[in-house]
């Protein structure tokens, strides 16, 4: 099976499209505020909007494609730049 490049770990890129990522971790210093962010995801925390979502990244246009690649998430919402998607019947098969 073919591998499908979804982006969704572009935080990870030093280049996107040919350009330099500034957004890459390797330019992240983590603050305070980082690490109790993680820790209320951790216990629990979830943004309105996002809910369940197991999915999510920015795709880099106005609007979100319906579904995730490979067809395993659907568009739940769109917060800022980025697309969240709920599983289908599909990802019980991943």
């Amino acid at each position: 099976m073919a591998a499908v490049h979804t982006r969704q770990f572009v935080c990870m890129r030093e280049t996107v499209g040919g350009q330099y990522n500034a957004q890459n971790v390797y330019n992240m210093t983590p603050t305070q505020e980082h690490y109790d962010i993680v820790d209320w995801a951790l216990d629990g925390g979830r943004l309105q909007g996002v809910d369940q979502s197991l999915f999510f990244f920015n795709p880099y246009s106005d609007t979100c494609p319906t579904y995730f690649p490979t067809r395993v998430g659907v568009i739940h919402n769109r917060v800022g730049d980025h697309c969240f998607y709920i599983p289908t019947e599909l990802y019980k098969d991943t």
